[in-house]
């Protein structure tokens, strides 16, 4: 875990389900976050959770449980609520850019809390009213309410994104090498002759027009083996026919 993922906490407040803690841990893990807050936690078992903590049951088990939402947020100098129905005045933000924010503070060794309400009812108004940033999932209308763990996963992978960790860098292909270009060009020229393409008293100059051709598109090394074997196989087949 970076030193900027480890800087955000997620708070879940008044969890109902041990299934949503498990699988809230689950996403966590996931996406490199690894503090995890029950803030009035309904009094249900955490060995329910760990079973859905696929591979994070360690987050389930290193949980803090604070009794109020307040004592959860004590030490947060950056707070984000989230909402599916936030109401008016509030400051909100889609999860992508609630993702920068949180990245941002972090960087900064502000402590964030990334806030997530109740299964059923969401967070306090008063709650929203306190965060710095309240983040909302654009949804289809009259379908705003999404399952807390799921809420916990798109945030935490816009997070993830946001601090530079869920980048897939391709590998770079090998460009065509100089000793390939040359084999290119001497195989073209034997098989442009034999087949009449190319004047014999002048070869030079439409071969070199085409040599430009295939060293402005930048084959790579496999490209240009590719076409090495499709000019054997031309040539095969011409010096066959005859």
């Amino acid at each position: 875990m970076t030193s900027t993922l480890a800087a955000i906490t997620v708070i879940l407040h008044r969890p109902r389900s041990p299934e949503n803690v498990g699988a809230t841990a689950r996403a966590m893990s996931n996406f490199g976050l690894g503090r995890l807050v029950l803030a009035e936690p309904a009094g249900f078992s955490l060995a329910h959770a760990r079973r859905v903590a696929t591979h994070a049951a360690t987050l389930v088990e290193d949980a803090r449980v604070e009794p109020s939402l307040e004592e959860a947020l004590a030490e947060a100098a950056r707070i984000v609520a989230t909402s599916g129905a936030p109401g008016p005045g509030l400051p909100l933000a889609d999860p992508e850019t609630t993702a920068r924010f949180v990245v941002e503070a972090a960087r900064t060794g502000a402590s964030v809390a990334l806030v997530f309400g109740n299964e059923t009812s969401g967070l306090p108004r008063k709650v929203l009213d306190a965060a710095h940033l309240v983040s909302t999932i654009p949804a289809a209308r009259g379908h705003t309410s999404l399952n807390v763990a799921q809420a916990v996963l798109l945030h935490a992978w816009e997070i993830w994104r946001a601090a530079g960790e869920g980048r897939l860098e391709p590998p770079s292909p090998q460009p065509m090498r100089g000793e390939d270009l040359t084999r290119l060009r001497e195989g073209a020229r034997r098989l442009l002759l034999d087949i009449g393409y190319l004047n014999p008293q002048q070869p030079v100059k439409i071969l070199g027009e085409l040599e430009r051709l295939l060293v402005r598109a930048e084959p790579t090394e496999r490209e240009a083996t590719l076409l090495l074997g499709l000019l054997r196989q031309l040539e095969w087949a011409v010096h066959r026919r005859d």
